[in-house]
């Protein structure tokens, strides 16, 4: 008989038959059941090689087999079993619609995607930016996209495609398309400024989102930060407590 029979589970409905030949052997019964042990019917007879793809099985769904070899004086006792499960046919997942998004600059979006699988057991699923502008980012664990429009990005509509895919065989995947429109930054100003006590101090508004920096300067070329505030609740407030110079001249500068 046919030894070292194996069983091995190609895909969703295919399952690959692999065994040693026999020494008298011209050709061979292929044996299946859906029972430990059988009775077994016969899928193949005559068979002329030692590897049978058996295919069309229903997925998730064991069976079992054996081989027995044929030649002119008969058939020989049947193989020792082997058996294999046949897998779920890998679907793709999918990846929850994101609506549109309007911010400022500076401002920092923050959008969780979300993907399911129907397959068993769960593949493992990444994340990752097909398109994107400068400085936008994914966790490809969690699907977490985090972009903190530059100021250079202000008044700019950005197209965004996001995919997940899974480690399935083959792999497979799902997009998601989106647009974020940048507001116009407006420009800061000072709105009110005050001298008393000698503190000389600097009221500034502009927009909320982007960091802000007061610079000095003796002679309007050569400027110098004194103050940076990371996203400040807006208007704010500086005070030049000492100056060595007795002229400055002040400004403001919107960042990143």
């Amino acid at each position: 008989s046919p030894s070292n029979l194996t069983a091995t589970a190609m895909s969703g409905s295919q399952i690959q038959l692999i065994w040693n030949s026999s020494t008298t052997a011209s050709s061979y019964n292929i044996k299946r059941s859906t029972a430990d042990g059988g009775p077994y019917s016969i899928i193949d007879s005559g068979f002329g090689a030692t590897n049978y793809n058996d295919t069309g099985l229903p997925g998730t769904n064991t069976f079992y087999y054996v081989i027995s070899a044929l030649n002119p004086s008969g058939e020989s006792p049947n193989s020792s079993q082997a058996s294999a499960t046949t897998l779920i046919a890998n679907t793709p997942p999918t990846l929850a619609p994101i609506a549109n998004q309007t911010i400022g600059a500076g401002v920092t979006l923050n959008i969780t995607n979300v993907a399911t699988t129907t397959n068993l057991p769960a593949p493992i699923l990444t994340f990752s930016l097909l398109s994107a502008p400068t400085n936008a980012a994914i966790n490809g664990s969690s699907g977490v996209l985090t972009w903190r429009p530059l100021v250079s990005q202000a008044n700019s509509t950005n197209p965004f495609i996001v995919m997940v895919a899974d480690d399935g065989t083959p792999s497979l995947s799902a997009t998601q398309s989106f647009v974020v429109t940048v507001n116009p930054l407006a420009k800061p100003q000072f709105s009110q400024m005050a001298f008393s006590a000698g503190q000389f101090v600097l009221h500034v508004n502009g927009d909320s989102g982007p960091d802000y920096q007061i610079q000095i300067s003796t002679n309007l070329a050569d400027w110098n930060t004194v103050f940076t505030t990371n996203s400040p609740a807006m208007p704010f407030s500086w005070t030049n407590v000492t100056s060595e110079s007795p002229m400055n001249f002040f400004r403001i500068v919107v960042g990143p």
